[in-house]
């Protein structure tokens, strides 16, 4: 199977690390006065009062100011932000040079997650030169402090061989790590191994579809996919079409990439097998699912 890499998905995960501020009621008039007199922490909050519209209006701008403050302070986590607007053209001009400056400056503090986007940066050669060993260090030291998104990357390196020694047990041992902490690509990559018994794992379908159902039910297209293919062959469980259908429906819905496509595909193929009133069900069924989880 080709390994893809999900840049939107990635990021977009990375980009939580600003949701991981701590919640608490903000005294909008405190930070201020206490970031205007070059207090680096209130900065950092306040950058984050900006950034979510806590306590004032929201103002990405503004936002990339105060962070900016804080980074040049040395604030490892505000270096994180700033690298991330950055990434994204938050307020400030997209520039992914830029972001892997910031990035570098929080991860040389030994911040998890400015070490993981930047080694994905480094991994696809944007903003800075492609280097794959150096990709592969700065996951490790991420996945090694638990970070479940650099584990996850670390093992598709280990399983393809770029930046390291092809080894399919440790990229088992990396998935395993990073799916036992929710992370939806690796559940899928983890179930891949279970069903085709690779990397020191055993075959074992029903497994595989357990890791498979994890990650769909978090909306990940690919496990939505590889689930409905063990319903449609009945591995695992017995053969279900009106199931595997369902399961397809859903991956043709998420965003483009390689698991919308193939469900796509695997919808139109399964579709043709089954009566108008399982498709009816099967539709009704599909908007209710997605009406109860919205893609992320």
């Amino acid at each position: 199977m080709v390994i893809l890499r999900h840049y939107v998905e990635l990021l977009s995960v990375a980009l939580l690390a600003l949701s991981l501020t701590e919640c608490r009621s903000f005294d909008a008039q405190s930070i201020r006065s206490l970031a205007e007199s070059g207090n680096a922490k209130a900065q950092y909050d306040l950058g984050n009062m900006y950034a979510f519209g806590k306590g004032v209006p929201q103002d990405y701008a503004q936002a990339a100011t105060w962070f900016r403050k804080a980074a040049e302070q040395g604030d490892a986590n505000a270096q994180l932000e700033l690298g991330l607007f950055y990434s994204y053209g938050y307020g400030v001009p997209q520039d992914y040079a830029q972001a892997a400056i910031w990035f570098q400056m929080s991860a040389d503090q030994g911040n998890s997650k400015a070490q993981a986007v930047l080694g994905h940066l480094y991994e696809n050669g944007q903003g800075v030169q492609q280097d794959y060993p150096l990709a592969a260090d700065l996951y490790r030291r991420a996945a090694e402090q638990g970070n479940a998104l650099a584990q996850s990357a670390l093992a598709m390196l280990y399983e393809s061989g770029q930046g390291v020694h092809q080894d399919y047990t440790v990229a088992a041992d990396w998935y395993r790590k990073a799916a036992g902490q929710g992370n939806a690509n690796a559940q899928t990559r983890l179930g891949t191994f279970y069903e085709n018994g690779k990397g020191g794992v055993p075959k074992d379908y029903k497994a595989a579809a357990n890791w498979y159902r994890k990650a769909a039910e978090q909306g990940n297209t690919e496990g939505q996919l590889m689930l409905g293919l063990l319903y449609e062959l009945g591995r695992g469980f017995p053969q279900n079409e009106v199931e595997a259908h369902f399961w397809f429906v859903l991956a043709a819905s998420g965003p483009e990439g390689r698991g919308q496509i193939l469900g796509e595909m695997s919808r139109d193929r399964t579709a043709k097998r089954l009566t108008p009133s399982e498709l009816s069900e099967v539709q009704a069924r599909a908007e209710k699912w997605l009406g109860e989880h919205p893609r992320k």
